[in-house]
């Protein structure tokens, strides 16, 4: 991405709730696009698959990007 000019940056969020982690590290760095995962990989409760991604597409306030 660099050699292309696009400037990027990761967080790792931990956060009892994945989608608040997810929401709050994109805000704390101004994030203009959030690209998430389609599927869970954990089995707790919630982590049905695209649970965080969607709701990460329903709150967010930038762009999002699921992928699968």
């Amino acid at each position: 991405l660099e050699q292309a000019g696009v400037e990027a940056s990761y967080r790792v969020a931990h956060a009892a709730d994945a989608a608040d982690g997810v929401l709050g590290a994109a805000e704390d760095i101004g994030a203009e696009l959030i690209i998430v995962g389609a599927r869970a990989l954990g089995e707790g409760p919630g982590a049905h698959p695209g649970a965080v991604a969607g709701e990460v597409l329903e709150r967010a306030s930038c762009a999002v990007l699921v992928v699968k």
